[in-house]
């Protein structure tokens, strides 16, 4: 009976570890094509937002073409 669980239990270990090797590279892949995609794309117009209007990415790299604000914090050390 213990070698039985013993043999499941590492049975259910690899079945596991090469799950995980095939599955998370996979679905990081994934979600990394998902995010270049959103944040590559212009969002859909509307008149109520206060926001900018424009590509993510784009409003990031330069913020001066859209009229933003430089409300950045620095983190400096205090002497």
């Amino acid at each position: 009976m213990l070698y039985f669980l013993v043999v499941f239990i590492s049975h259910f270990f690899y079945k596991s570890m090469v799950f995980r090797w095939l599955f998370i590279p996979w679905l990081q892949t994934e979600l990394d094509a998902f995010a270049d995609r959103l944040n590559n794309t212009k969002k859909r117009a509307d008149r109520n937002k206060i926001l900018l209007h424009g590509v993510p990415n784009d409003i990031h790299e330069s913020p001066e073409r859209y009229g933003c604000l430089d409300f950045k914090v620095l983190n400096c050390v205090l002497n």
